[in-house]
This record gives structure tokens, sequence and C-alpha cells, in this order.
């Protein structure tokens, strides 16, 4: 599931409507803000939650966001 934040998905609308249409039901805008995920989750501060959604989705396509998640879990 991937989530977007709403006003991530007022300023990357054609990214937004992309994303809903590959994803389908794996998509979702949520009310989230910048760090609140941080806040809920400690070992978060990786750096994950301080990127822009366009930088989110360009790690996802390069893989990098699955090295920094494997480091997460490897803190769990």
């Amino acid at each position: 599931m991937l989530t977007m934040t709403s006003d991530e998905a007022r300023k990357q609308a054609t990214v937004r409507l992309a994303l809903a249409a590959l994803l389908k039901d794996d998509f979702e805008v949520d009310n989230l803000f910048v760090g609140d995920f941080a806040a809920l989750d400690t070992p978060l501060s990786l750096g994950i939650e301080r990127k822009s959604f366009p930088n989110l989705v360009q790690s996802l396509a390069s893989n990098e966001l699955d090295e920094q998640l494997s480091k997460m879990v490897d803190v769990y």
C-alpha cells in the first residue's frame, strides 16, 4: 500500500493520477503530515519520512527505498 498525503496530492496531481491508475487498490490519499511517521515509529528516522513524494517514487524505481527499508528491518 502506498499512501500519499493530501498536500502532496494537491501539489502533484499528475503523479497522483498516474499512481492511482497504476496501483489501483494499493494506493490511497491520506491526511498525513510530514513527520507523522517519524513521530509514530522512531526507527523511521532513517530519512524515509523526509522524502518528498517525487523522491519517494524515484527511490522506489531505483530500489534505493528497498535498501533503506531493509536497514529498518534490521533495527527491529
